[in-house]
């Protein structure tokens, strides 16, 4: 067993133990997990039967969100692992009143004027499909959060950024590459028969994020920050935020401790954009599948 199974069965255990899954709801039964998927039970995925009672439970524009979202994450299951990060993104940021779950009212002591999940976030000059924020939420400023649990175990597909080479004609991608210098006619760029430049292939180091690990999605997080910045005036204050869920469980500290060793990193290299973009860049745990304190 490998440490990210490992994290999703003591989120099970956890849940069979009384904490809730969703705001007010439970799966105290151990008969409430186990799903095929990829032609295997899974046995930290909720039920079928119980998959749907969770549906039931949540706004229906929500549902909708996900199910026209990038990935449909729950038609193809995602959402039904116990370790979701869609779930636990709608935990976080809906309330349970009257046995029925509702997005939540109030955000940091501002009454929401609108919030959205799967948000799309189109990139100037960048075709096909827009990058998706978790959650969207609009009070006197527009917060964008992105929220993480169980991704910060696959490092493997963080250690490369790959990315098309149509980023190049983005504008704050632009200012990115001369920033830190990276030239793009070196071996930072792969390039067809015909010698064009197809696709951008970086390492963290071109970003002076140093660390020897990789816990945080960097490829991720610059395509959020040219959709944000492609998406809001210059001069507007904006709040970007990571929600990481934090197990509890002693044998992740150090885990936790990585990860924040690298955000630290990451606010360091990046405080020039967020100055220039008036980007309010922080991180926030929550320790339960529940409403977001």
């Amino acid at each position: 067993m490998n440490i990210k199974q490992s994290f999703d069965i003591s989120i099970r255990d956890k849940f069979l133990h009384g904490e809730e899954c969703l705001p007010g709801i439970k799966s105290t039964d151990i008969s409430e997990f186990g799903r095929l998927v990829n032609g295997k039970i899974r046995e930290t995925y909720f039920t079928d039967d119980f998959g749907k009672i969770l549906l039931s439970s949540m706004p229906t524009d929500v549902v909708d969100a996900y199910k026209n979202g990038k990935g449909n994450e729950i038609d193809n299951g995602k959402f039904f692992s116990v370790a979701s990060s869609s779930r636990f993104a709608v935990a976080s940021f809906t309330e349970n009143r009257d046995k029925q779950l509702h997005n939540i009212q109030m955000f940091e002591g501002e009454p929401i004027q609108k919030i959205q999940f799967e948000y799309p976030l189109r990139i100037n000059r960048i075709l096909g499909t827009p990058p998706q924020m978790d959650v969207y939420i609009k009070t006197s400023k527009e917060t964008f959060v992105e929220v993480k649990c169980h991704e910060i175990f696959d490092e493997s597909s963080h250690s490369i950024i790959k990315l098309s080479s149509q980023y190049i004609n983005n504008s704050l991608f632009k200012e990115i590459l001369e920033h830190y210098k990276i030239n793009t006619a070196d071996r930072a760029c792969e390039f067809d028969s015909e010698g064009n430049c197809v696709r951008l292939q970086l390492t963290r180091n071109h970003f002076n994020v140093l660390s020897k690990t990789t816990r945080f999605d960097l490829k991720q997080f610059l395509c959020h920050l040219m959709g944000i910045v492609s998406n809001t005036s210059l001069d507007e204050n904006k709040q970007f935020i990571y929600l990481f869920y934090k197990n509890t469980n002693v044998e992740f500290y150090s885990v936790y401790a990585e990860l924040e060793e690298e955000i630290e990193l990451i606010k360091t290299s990046f405080k020039w954009l967020f100055d220039k973009y008036n980007i309010t860049f922080r991180v926030m745990y929550n320790t339960k599948f529940d409403t977001l304190q």
